[in-house]
């Protein structure tokens, strides 16, 4: 009677020192000091988790007869390495500035917990990182292939039923009992570590590299080095739809604004990230614009001689300041990475329109800059585009490249408008020279995917009937848009 309840968080297990633990409370700080607690365990960290697959194998023997685990008649093997500990989207001040310092939270959601959670998050903030997802969500990291020569080494004849047996097989996992823990075939602790000969064989087949705290895959890297990234929106803390995929580019090198989900609500969350890279931040209600667009249902508009602009600071976290714990901080790198390209080459496209009073072949007005900056807020160059290339259904394409240098640390892209009639901007994207991206367009009410755009930024949209049913396809190309497909049903009448 008149005891207190309350959940707390293993942080951390003292080695060498039997049963003394590290714990912390659901805002990230010790609990106060106190005498005769009784500690039950609800969750443990070591949990099974029977359907997540640690290795897999084909054989033509059963491994475990007549003796445990003989690996004599392999055929094929693969092995996953999972991790506990990702990123989150944190609120910091990612505009250019003349600092690489982080700055203060723009805003701060509070659970019942008393934890913050969903924005408001910054380095250095004191945290608990198993209720915002930094820790204890175990999760795909690495896939491994198993590759060696087979039986027979000379076919000399051939025995389909029987031969392709690996020659030889070290398990990636195996056992320390000293430890008393599973360890891969790179630590040497591993009984058969031999990193002369054991690298060659298990080769990482692909690797995830960024999730999003809700679990979706933001970035992944194949056998090759290839990275795939993805942007995903229309939700201010779900992020549940993918706008844009990329092709051998990272998360932080691609960046893509259609001017679709700004007003998209949710009651339930009283602030929002500023997100990966958008236009958002200090834009007028009045810009958005809802009678004019390329694809979807909005565009930006800029009245004659206004102008919109959005910069990202490139910050490098593995050079930032860690902070040791606990209780925990929260670290540079355990921020998601918003859009920060990285050297190279950079494509940006995006579609224009101006309203003039007669119809044009060309739009001199609508223009776009990039600037690149140094670490002291200095200009390095200042790349300026203009539309080209065929008007198509009033809107022309703007695409040019631009070069990211070593001495780079801030990208800023403004939009322009130096005519004399207002302007429409829409679908602006930008990718790795060497990349490829495709980006989607949805309904903000039903969520139904309304357009996608191409390689080459031109959109095949999509049009249902009120019932919600596909009924026509049509292609964007440069003679004009097309219709490809139509589709009408309806029930016979009695």
């Amino acid at each position: 009677d008149g005891c207190v309840i309350k959940k707390i968080w293993v942080f951390k297990v003292i080695d060498g020192v039997p049963d003394k633990i590290t714990v912390i409370k659901a805002d990230g700080n010790y609990p106060a000091n106190a005498t005769g607690i009784d500690i039950s365990i609800i969750r443990s960290g070591r949990r099974n988790q029977q359907l997540l697959s640690l290795a897999q194998s084909s054989l033509l023997k059963n491994p475990i007869s007549p003796s445990p685990l003989a690996f004599d008649s392999l055929l094929y093997a693969a092995s996953n390495e999972f991790s506990e500990q990702w990123g989150i989207f944190c609120d910091y001040d990612i505009e250019c500035k003349d600092t690489s310092n982080f700055c203060t939270t723009l805003c701060t959601l509070v659970s019942n917990d008393g934890a913050a959670v969903g924005c408001g998050v910054k380095p250095d903030d004191i945290v608990n990182p198993y209720l915002l997802g930094i820790r204890g969500n175990w999760r795909l990291n690495k896939n491994y292939t198993y590759y060696v020569n087979r039986l027979p080494s000379i076919a000399v004849s051939t025995n389909t039923r029987e031969d392709g047996t690996f020659t030889s097989f070290i398990p990636f996992w195996e056992y320390h009992i000293a430890s008393k823990t599973w360890v891969p075939v790179y630590n040497p602790l591993h009984p058969q570590h031999n990193p002369s000969s054991l690298y060659d064989n298990w080769m990482l087949n692909s690797e995830i590299t960024v999730y999003s705290p809700h679990g979706r895959i933001l970035e992944n890297m194949d056998l090759l080095n290839r990275y795939t990234a993805l942007i995903d929106g229309y939700d201010k803390v779900l992020h549940n739809l993918p706008v844009a995929i990329a092709n051998n580019a990272r998360y932080r090198q691609i960046a893509y604004d259609g001017f679709e989900d700004f007003d998209y609500r949710d009651d339930a969350v009283t602030c929002a990230l500023l997100g990966h890279w958008n236009f958002k931040k200090n834009l007028p209600a009045s810009f958005i614009d809802n009678t004019q667009w390329h694809t979807g249902k909005h565009s930006l508009k800029l009245t004659p001689g206004s102008y919109h602009s959005v910069s990202r600071e490139i910050i490098d976290c593995s050079k930032a300041e860690s902070r040791p714990g606990p209780p925990y901080y929260v670290q540079p790198c355990d921020c998601i990475d918003y859009f920060a390209p990285d050297t190279g080459f950079y494509v940006i496209n995006l579609w224009v329109k101006e309203n003039p009073s007669s119809p044009a072949t060309h739009y001199e007005d609508a223009k776009i800059r990039v600037y690149t900056r140094d670490a002291l807020d200095a200009t390095i160059k200042t790349y300026e585009f203009k539309a080209t290339g065929p008007v198509i259904e009033s809107w022309q394409q703007i695409e040019d490249t631009f070069y990211v240098s070593p001495a780079t640390k801030c990208v800023v892209v403004k939009l322009m408008n130096e005519g004399f009639t207002d302007a429409n901007y829409d679908d602006i994207r930008i990718h790795p020279f060497k990349a490829s991206m495709l980006s989607f367009v949805y309904d903000p009410l039903t969520l139904r995917m309304m357009a996608e755009l191409d390689e080459y930024n031109f959109a095949t949209i999509y049009e249902y009937d009120n019932d919600g049913n596909l009924v026509r396809v049509k292609e964007e190309t440069e003679k004009g848009i097309i219709t490809k497909r139509e589709t009408r049903t309806s029930i016979v009448k009695n």
